[in-house]
């Protein structure tokens, strides 16, 4: 997963839901800097093992800490 940000004051980080009822998340340190910020680029390698056979919608919100600039993408997984 890669996510980019072209003002960011502070780290990039995601929350997803896998649905199945796991989730993941990543946490920031809280430091902000002034000014619009830097363009910010981060790459996360994530995996998750299914129990089972089925159809889940995986939903992954990313955001740049310190605003409130967030993108959420939804995604349909079959297995099996």
């Amino acid at each position: 997963m890669r996510a980019q940000e072209s003002h960011a004051p502070g780290a990039l980080t995601y929350q997803i839901a896998y649905g199945d009822g796991a989730t993941d998340q990543n946490t920031a340190p809280t430091v902000c800097q002034g000014g619009p910020g830097q363009a910010a680029s981060q790459t996360w390698q994530l995996s998750h093992a299914y129990n089972g056979s089925g159809t889940y919608a995986v939903a992954v919100t990313v955001k740049a800490n310190c605003t409130q600039d967030r993108a959420t993408a939804t995604v349909t997984v079959t297995i099996g």
